[in-house]
C-alpha cells in the first residue's frame, strides 16, 4: 500500500527593509486516517504522539496530520515496530488542511 498524496507548499513574498522581495515556502499539513486491526491500548496511543483514535467494530481508526510522505511513512514504521496490523491508509479532507488564509488588500 502506497500513499500518493504529498504535502502542499505555499509561496509567500515578503518585502525586506532594503526594499527587496524575499520568498518563503510554507508547508501545509495533510490529514490521514490510518485503520488498525483491533483495539489500541491507551499506553500505545500515548507512544504514537499527536493522533486521535476512534474504535469502530473490530478496528481502530487513527487520525493524524503529517507534513509529507516521509513523516507519514515514519509513523507507519512506528506502528509496525509496535506490532500493530495496518489495514488502510487514506488522506481525508479537513478544514485545517487548507492552511492559513491571507487577507487581500482592496
Amino acid at each position: 500500500m502506497v500513499a500518493t498524496k504529498t504535502a502542499r507548499c505555499r509561496e509567500i513574498r515578503f518585502m525586506t527593509r532594503g526594499g527587496r522581495h524575499r520568498r518563503e515556502t510554507q508547508m501545509t499539513l495533510t490529514t490521514y486516517e490510518i485503520r488498525i486491526v483491533g483495539p489500541v491500548s491507551a499506553g500505545l496511543l500515548a507512544q504514537l504522539g499527536d493522533v486521535t483514535a476512534v474504535e469502530l467494530e473490530l478496528r481502530t481508526v487513527l487520525t493524524g496530520r503529517f507534513t509529507d510522505q516521509a513523516a507519514l511513512h515514519g509513523f507507519l514504521q512506528r506502528l509496525r515496530a509496535l506490532g500493530l496490523d495496518l489495514v488502510e491508509v487514506r488522506s481525508v479532507a479537513s478544514p485545517e488542511d487548507e492552511g492559513p488564509k491571507l487577507e487581500e488588500s482592496p
